[in-house]
């Protein structure tokens, strides 16, 4: 029996493949203007685009919204975190694939004119941290806001191997502004 199992081919079980990781990750941004009722299309746009990670500003969620409202954006196999505005609209929420190995990114600066949200993704060659950033529309941007993103930028340049700035913001206003101020 043996021999015949050794002259058939039959070799030890080498057991799984090794898993390889990506040398990329597809990243990508939508302004929702509620996620709140959009969960099923934020997922076909994940799905459709291949995207490992999605930025998604205005979300509208709130603190108090159940976890089946603000989690239904995430596909399966696919966690979330989020920013929660406190008031009417506003937020950032940051949908990236499990297959990634993700932490909150703790960014110690005190923010009134924009809103962020940040994830670390950690992997065998080093951290990649990617950060949405949201300014709110409703409001004239001022120098504060520029001074504040000054500050914002500061603290992200000190983190390791910083990719990605995903932000909406309202570009006419900060034009205008940077004419005023002379930027």
């Amino acid at each position: 029996m043996i021999a015949l199992l050794l002259f058939a081919g039959i070799e030890p079980n080498p057991g799984p493949a090794p898993c390889k990781q990506k040398s990329s990750i597809r990243v990508g941004t939508f302004n929702a203007w509620s996620a709140v009722n959009k969960g099923p299309l934020i997922c076909d746009i994940i799905e459709e685009h291949a995207l490992d990670v999605l930025v998604i500003t205005e979300s509208w969620f709130k603190s108090d919204m159940p976890p089946a409202i603000t989690d239904s954006i995430a596909p399966w196999g696919f966690g979330v975190e989020h920013f929660f505005r406190n008031g009417h609209a506003g937020g950032v929420s940051i949908v990236y694939s499990l297959n990634l190995k993700v932490r909150k990114l703790r960014l110690e600066v005190t923010l009134s004119s924009l809103e962020l949200l940040g994830i670390k993704i950690l992997s065998r060659t080093g951290v990649t941290s990617i950060v949405g950033i949201y300014r709110p529309g409703s409001r004239a941007a001022s120098s504060s806001f520029f001074t504040e993103l000054g500050s914002l930028f500061s603290k992200i340049n000190m983190e390791p191997r910083f990719i990605s700035v995903i932000s909406t913001v309202q570009v006419n206003q900060v034009v205008k502004l940077m004419n005023t101020y002379r930027i």
